[in-house]
């Protein structure tokens, strides 16, 4: 009789420990609740450049002392209208990445999770207070001097360099994803990136986003920019390295599965 009772208190924790399993991997499969990534993210894009215009546009706004504002390495050879033209070219370059990430961000990318209201708000605060403090800083009536002209073109061809990988690895990784089922001798739940951008790095996408905002804060050579140039180095620092790591663990050589090229880097070739 106890063992009779025994075995069905065991069947009845079993079946307990099983709807409690079930219940937890239900739960899981369950839309997440919060803010649609891609509206989210566009619209932290768009009122970038659009809060940019308005620090480096609009009048009667107020000015930061040096060296918060204006160039940190102004040139001592002056050119006749060069102020507001530089002025000019750096406010296109910075509207055209912020265009670009936003059709990127509605045409090109997925997102796997909603966002939360801090992501929601820190996102916005972090990029429309970079914008304005750079917008403001680049201004000829304020006192802005552009840097010399050899480091302003270089920061230029940079900058572009930084624009034109960033997006040929985003449209690469978009590729991937939609063939990944056919690239791969054993399902997994990434597919291993390939081609020449990859050859090196895990996530060239963030070395080419690095290197397209040391371009502009060469061009510009004000402190926001490089501001904002450290605050994405070290946000992509660890991002790539949890990418890295996680596409090691993905592919790790086992049960099919392909091996990760061990000579690849997470940002930098060969360094890191």
């Amino acid at each position: 009789m106890r063992r009779a009772a025994d075995k069905k208190s065991s069947r009845r924790d079993a079946d307990k420990t099983g709807r409690t399993a079930a219940l937890k991997e239900s739960s899981t499969d369950q839309p997440q609740y919060g803010y649609h990534p891609t509206i989210a993210i566009a619209s932290a894009y768009t009122g970038t450049f659009c809060v940019y215009l308005v620090g480096n546009l609009f009048p009667n706004l107020p000015v930061f002392p040096y060296p918060w504002s204006k160039s940190i390495l102004p040139s001592d050879q002056a050119i006749e209208g060069w102020s507001i033209t530089s002025q000019i070219i750096l406010a296109l370059m910075f509207v055209f990445h912020f265009c670009r990430r936003t059709v990127e961000t509605v045409f090109i990318h997925e997102y796997k999770r909603t966002h939360t209201l801090f992501e929601l708000v820190g996102t916005h605060i972090y990029y429309w207070g970079f914008a304005f403090w750079m917008g403001l800083s680049i201004r000829e009536d304020l006192g802005y001097i552009p840097t010399h002209m050899p480091l302003f073109v270089a920061g230029v061809v940079l900058f572009w360099v930084g624009e034109t990988g960033n997006c040929a690895a985003h449209l690469q990784l978009r590729d991937l994803r939609k063939g990944k089922l056919t690239k791969t001798s054993a399902p997994t739940s990434r597919a291993l990136p390939r081609g020449w951008l990859f050859s090196f790095v895990s996530c060239p996408h963030y070395s080419f986003e690095i290197l397209t905002w040391l371009g502009f804060a060469l061009a510009s050579m004000v402190l926001a920019s490089f501001g904002l140039m450290a605050a994405t180095a070290v946000v992509l620092l660890v991002l790539s390295m949890q990418h890295h790591k996680r596409y090691q663990k993905d592919f790790d050589g086992k049960d099919g599965r392909e091996l990760y090229p061990p000579n690849r880097g997470a940002l930098i070739p060969f360094i890191y």
